[in-house]
């Protein structure tokens, strides 16, 4: 048997429900934030900074999340570049200017330097990425603690090439040793 008190409580809690879900419409909700955001660590200080914001913050973060998610995915920025949340949150970047993706400026010819033509491959000893191909080829690797000019120097001697040889190499290209 219902009672007079069993209606009014009923219709309380779908009162309290609609008004919940009014709230979680005006107020974004962490789980919100948090599934949009591309780098998910450290959940609980994301917590702890998004319960310190007002609300007008909170939807303020939330609109402006995707235009920087957007922003860094165009820079190519690896993902140990991307603040945590709770940074993010911390110091209002939602604030932030975005301003403009630049491309990489090419490298300009220094008065006096000899180019070679863009088609035109340069010899292995005058690129990193030659020293490195020699050195597979001559059965080196670069050890996990080994400096780059150590292990350009393996990589000459083992290929037998003396100072004056290299010196003369790089000097034909332009490369200042």
């Amino acid at each position: 048997m219902h009672t007079l008190f069993d209606e009014l409580t009923a219709s309380a809690q779908d009162a309290a429900q609609q008004a919940i879900a009014r709230a979680r419409a005006v107020v974004p909700m962490f789980d919100d934030f948090w599934a949009a955001w591309p780098k998910r660590e450290a959940k609980k200080d994301a917590r702890r900074a998004w319960d310190k914001l007002t609300a007008a913050n909170k939807a303020a973060a939330l609109a402006a999340l995707p235009a920087h998610v957007a922003r860094w995915r165009r820079e190519g920025r690896a993902r140990n570049h991307i603040p945590h949340p709770a940074t993010w949150l911390n110091g209002e970047r939602w604030d932030d200017e975005l301003g403009e993706i630049f491309a990489p400026r090419q490298a300009s010819a220094r008065p006096g330097m000899r180019q070679p033509e863009p088609d035109v491959e340069k010899p292995w000893p005058c690129t990193w990425p030659g020293i490195v191909a020699k050195g597979v080829e001559l059965g080196l690797t670069q050890g996990p603690d080994e400096a780059p000019p150590y292990f350009k120097a393996r990589v000459y001697a083992a290929a037998g090439l003396d100072d004056a040889q290299r010196a003369r190499i790089l000097a034909d290209w332009g490369v200042r040793v």
